[in-house]
C-alpha cells in the first residue's frame, strides 16, 4: 500500500512541476559587463550588459545605479542614438499555442558619460511579440526600477520577444532592462503535459451497459481548480463534454486536464484517448431440437438474453473462434444437427465483441412422428418410357404417366433416381433421363428411394447452360447503408457478375418475388444472390452467396452553411468596418464592359455564373473559392467540395446567391477554404454536419484555423483574421516556388488581368503585390493542409 502511495505521490509531483517548467526564457543577470558583440546565450548580439558602476563595462553612470528587483549582479542594456536604434531580441520556448501568459520585467533609465558627452535620459521602452502584439512601455521616472508585466496569448509554441530603444538625442540614451528566472509564466495551471493514462482501452462486460473512464487514469490529479476532464472530440470541443464519465457507453473518449478558474486546458488536441468497447456474451439456451414436423431448428429462439445498445446485431457462426464470413451461418432459422456460436457485432464498426464466444448452442434433429405415407411403395407405372424431341422441342412427362397420382399425392420428376436434383419444369424437358416419384407433401415422403421408372429423352442434343450457371461471389457478407442514403447496395458487393442477369431473394429457395431493386435495399435481414438464365428459367446455386443487411436511420436533408472568410490581399476598410474590394468585378474593359473574374471557376469544379462581372449592387463578388467538407478524423479524405462566391462582407454564396449546401456527413467534418493566391484554411473540427443550418467564422478569431504546423494560419488586418496572400502556385507553401511567377509578371508589367500574382485583387501587379509577397515570404508561411493532402 505504501509502494503505491509513493507512485501516486510521484506522479503528482511531475503533473506540478509540468505546470511550472513548462515554458523558458533566457535571464539577463549574472554575465560579466561587455558592450556589443557579448555573446551570451539566447540573446542577439546588439546588446549591452552593464553593472552598477559601469554601462557596458566602459561607461561610469552619472548617477547612483539601484540594486537589480531580481537580484542580479548585472543587468541587460539597451543604448540608441539618433539614426542607430538598439534592440535585444531573445525567444521564449515550451509556449502552448492558445494559453495566456504573463511577462514580469523591470526597467529603468540612467545617464552615462560617453565619448559624445553625458547621454540623455529614455522616455520609453516598446516590447514586440512576434509580429502582433507590441507593449510600449513609458518610463517617468529616472535612476528607478519600475516593475511592469505584460500579459500575451501564445499564437504558436515559441515566440520572439523583442525590447527596442529608440531615441532621437544626438548623446543618446539607456535603457536597462532586469529579467530574472521564469520571467514568462502560464496563466493556465493547467501546464502542457498530456494527461496520462494506465490503458487506453475498456470493455464493458455484459450485464453491464456502461464503462468508468476513471478507471484508465493512473491517478486523478486535482490542484486547486484543475481537474480531468473527458470529451468526445480531440480538441474539446463545445457540446462533447461527458457528463457522467463513471457510466459511459461505447466509443472513444479524451482526456484534458483544465483549469476551472481560468478556463484552459493543458492541450487542443488530446492524445490521452481511451477506446470503450464491449465485451459481451450472447444469453443463449445450451441445446436446441426442431419442432416437428420442421426437420430444421430455428437458432434465434435459443437467444434469450438482448441486443447491446447501439448498433449491434447478432451473429451466429460454426467457430467459437476468430469469426469469419466464410464459418457465418447463412439461414440461422434453419439449421441442421451441429454446434453452433453466437456474437454480437456492431454493424457499424464491423467489430465484434469478442474474438472467441462461449454461447454455445448445441442443435439436434429429432426424428418426427411417421405419419402414414399416401405415396406407397410402387414404382410410377410409365405409358411410355422413351421419346424423342429434336432440339428446341420439348416433352410434357405427364404424358409418360399410365395412370393418376394416389389421392393425397402428386408426380415428381428427377435427374436422378435417388430423388436429389429436381427437374425444374417436367411440362417441358429437352432431351435426357428422367426419373419418376409418386411424392406426399402433408407425410414428406416418396414411393421410393430408388426409382426404376425411367424416362429417356433422345434427338438433337441442346446444350443446358443452367447446369453450369455457377455462383455469384462476393467481396463480403455483412453490408450497411452509408448515411445519407437510407438504402445499401446489394449489387456492390458482387466481384463475377459482369455480363450476367443477378437476381436476389430474401430466402435459400429463390421463391416468392425478387427483391424489386438491389441496389436500393431499405429493408434488414439475410439476402441470397442468384444468377439467372432468362432463356432456359433456370437459377444457379446461392452457395456461399448470402448478405446480412444492417439499415441505419439516418436524418434527410441537406446541410445549410453559412460561412465568413476575408482574403488579406483585398481587405481594406470603409466607414471604420472592414470589407473587400471588388476590383476585378467592375474593372473596366472597354468603353461599356466591365469586369475580369472568370465566368467559370478556376478550380475545375465546372461551375458557371455568368453574370459573375454584372453584379454591382447585390452581390459585389471579390473572387472564386473553393470550398471543402473533410473529415474530423482524417482531413486528408476530402467528403465533398464546391467552387463559391466570395462577397466583400466576407460571406461564401453559391451561384443562386443562396448559402451554400452541402450533403449531410456523420462522424464530425473539417471545413476547408481555398483560394488560387492565398495559403488554404483548415477549419476546427465540428461534430455535428448532417442537419440544418452549420455557421462558421474564420475571420473572428485566429484560433478558427487549425494549426498543426509552426506557422499562423491567417493574418490580422483590419480588425479581421484573413488568409494569408502570395501562394501564387498555390502549393500551400510561400517560398521560393512562388518567385518565378512574380519575377516574371513583374517584368511583363500585367494589367488588366486575372492573374495568380495579384495579390491584392485590383487587376494589375504593381509594388503592392510586390511588398505583400515580400512580407509574408520573409515570414514563411505555410499552410496547414500540407499535413492533410489528399492523393
Amino acid at each position: 500500500m505504501m509502494k503505491k502511495i509513493c507512485v501516486i505521490f510521484i506522479v503528482l509531483m511531475l503533473f506540478c512541476k509540468a505546470f511550472v517548467n513548462g515554458q523558458s526564457f533566457p535571464v539577463t543577470g549574472n554575465f560579466a559587463p561587455c558592450k556589443l558583440a557579448c555573446n551570451v546565450p539566447g540573446w542577439s548580439s546588439d546588446v549591452w550588459f552593464s553593472d552598477a558602476q559601469k554601462a557596458g563595462g566602459a561607461y561610469p553612470w552619472i548617477n547612483p545605479v539601484p540594486s537589480t528587483p531580481s537580484g542580479f549582479t548585472s543587468f541587460m542594456t539597451l543604448y540608441s542614438r539618433a539614426n542607430y536604434e538598439s534592440a535585444a531580441g531573445a525567444t521564449a520556448t515550451g509556449l502552448v499555442p492558445g494559453h495566456q501568459y504573463k511577462l514580469r520585467y523591470a526597467v529603468m533609465t540612467a545617464k552615462a558619460e560617453t565619448e559624445l558627452g553625458i547621454s540623455d535620459y529614455a522616455a520609453d521602452l516598446s516590447i514586440e511579440f512576434g509580429s502582433i502584439t507590441t507593449d510600449n512601455v513609458q518610463i517617468p521616472v529616472k535612476n528607478v526600477w519600475i516593475q511592469r508585466e505584460f500579459v500575451f496569448t501564445a499564437m504558436d509554441d515559441e515566440l520572439n520577444i523583442t525590447f527596442k530603444n529608440k531615441v532621437l538625442q544626438e548623446n543618446g540614451a539607456f535603457v536597462n532592462i532586469d529579467l530574472e528566472n521564469g520571467a514568462i509564466e502560464d496563466l493556465c495551471p493547467a501546464g502542457s503535459s498530456q494527461v496520462i493514462l494506465k490503458q487506453k482501452s475498456i470493455d464493458i462486460v455484459c450485464p453491464s451497459t456502461t464503462a468508468d473512464l476513471t478507471k484508465a487514469l493512473i491517478s486523478s490529479p486535482q490542484s486547486g481548480s484543475i481537474f480531468v476532464q473527458w470529451y468526445t472530440s480531440s480538441n474539446h470541443l463545445p457540446g462533447t463534454l461527458v457528463t457522467n464519465p463513471g457510466a459511459v457507453s461505447f466509443g472513444k473518449y479524451y482526456a484534458f486536464f483544465r483549469d476551472i478558474a481560468y478556463d484552459c486546458y493543458n492541450t487542443d488536441n488530446s492524445t490521452a484517448i481511451v477506446d470503450v468497447s464491449y465485451s459481451c456474451q450472447p444469453t443463449v439456451t445450451p441445446t436446441l431440437t426442431n419442432v416437428c414436423p420442421a426437420t430444421t431448428a430455428d437458432l434465434w429462439s435459443a437467444f434469450t438474453g438482448s441486443l447491446p445498445p447501439g448498433s449491434h446485431a447478432l451473429v451466429w457462426h460454426t467457430s467459437s473462434l476468430f469469426p469469419t464470413a466464410n464459418n457465418m451461418v447463412p439461414n440461422p432459422g434453419k439449421v441442421g444437427a451441429g454446434v453452433y456460436y453466437a456474437f454480437f457485432l456492431n454493424t457499424l464498426t464491423n467489430k465484434y465483441s469478442a474474438t472467441s464466444s462461449t454461447a454455445k448452442v448445441t442443435v439436434s434433429i429429432a426424428p418426427c412422428p411417421i405419419v402414414a405415407c399416401n405415396a406407397g411403395s410402387s414404382q410410377v407405372s410409365l405409358r411410355r418410357s422413351s421419346f424423342t424431341a429434336d432440339c428446341p422441342a420439348t416433352i410434357n412427362l405427364a404424358s409418360a404417366i399410365n395412370s393418376s397420382a394416389p389421392l393425397g399425392t402428386s408426380y415428381k420428376w428427377f435427374f436422378d433416381a435417388a430423388h436429389t436434383n429436381a427437374v425444374p419444369n417436367p411440362t417441358a424437358v429437352g432431351q435426357g433421363t428422367y426419373y419418376g416419384f409418386i411424392y406426399d407433401a402433408v407425410a414428406n415422403c416418396f414411393n421410393t428411394n430408388l426409382s426404376t421408372a425411367k424416362v429417356t429423352v433422345t434427338g438433337a442434343a441442346c446444350e443446358m447452360p443452367c447446369s453450369s450457371i455457377g455462383v455469384v461471389q462476393l467481396s463480403d457478407h455483412i453490408l450497411s447503408n452509408v448515411c445519407p442514403a437510407q438504402t445499401a447496395n446489394l449489387n456492390s458487393l458482387v466481384t463475377n457478375g459482369a455480363q450476367k442477369t443477378i437476381v436476389w431473394f430474401d430466402n435459400l429457395t429463390h421463391s416468392g418475388s425478387p427483391v424489386p431493386d438491389p441496389t436500393k435495399v431499405s429493408i434488414p435481414g439475410t439476402y441470397y444472390a442468384y444468377f439467372y438464365d432468362a432463356v432456359n428459367d433456370c437459377y444457379g446455386s446461392a452457395h456461399d452467396s448470402n448478405v446480412l443487411v444492417n439499415i441505419t436511420n439516418c436524418p434527410s436533408g441537406k446541410v445549410s452553411l453559412n460561412l465568413k472568410v476575408f482574403l488579406q490581399g483585398p481587405t481594406t476598410q470603409k466607414n471604420g468596418v472592414a470589407t473587400m474590394r471588388n476590383d476585378l468585378q467592375v474593372y473596366p474593359t472597354g468603353p461599356f464592359t466591365f469586369g475580369l473574374l472568370p465566368t467559370q471557376d478556376p478550380y475545375g469544379g465546372g461551375i458557371s455564373y455568368p453574370d459573375i462581372n454584372g453584379t454591382f449592387n447585390e452581390n459585389q463578388i471579390v473572387d472564386w473559392v473553393k470550398v471543402e467538407i473533410r473529415s474530423m478524423q482524417n482531413p486528408s479524405i476530402i467528403l465533398e467540395s464546391k467552387s463559391l462566391l466570395l462577397r466583400t462582407d466576407g460571406t461564401v454564396l453559391d451561384v443562386d446567391g443562396l448559402a451554400p449546401k452541402f450533403n449531410p456527413q456523420f462522424g464530425g467534418v473539417r471545413i476547408a477554404v481555398k483560394h488560387r493566391n492565398h495559403l488554404g484554411v483548415l477549419g476546427l473540427g465540428l461534430v455535428s454536419f448532417n442537419a440544418g443550418t452549420v455557421n462558421y467564422d474564420f475571420s473572428a478569431d485566429l484560433s478558427k484555423a487549425y494549426q498543426v504546423v509552426p506557422k499562423p494560419q491567417m493574418i490580422l488586418k483590419n480588425g479581421v483574421w484573413c488568409m494569408i496572400a502570395a501562394d501564387a502556385n498555390s502549393d500551400y507553401f510561400i517560398d521560393s516556388g512562388d518567385v518565378p511567377s512574380f519575377k516574371n509578371a513583374f517584368k511583363a508589367s500585367l494589367n488588366k488581368t486575372y492573374h495568380n500574382t495579384d495579390l491584392n485583387l485590383d487587376g494589375f501587379l504593381d509594388s503592392a503585390d510586390v511588398t505583400i509577397f515580400n512580407n509574408n515570404f520573409k515570414a514563411g508561411y505555410y499552410s496547414s493542409i500540407t499535413k492533410y493532402l489528399s492523393n
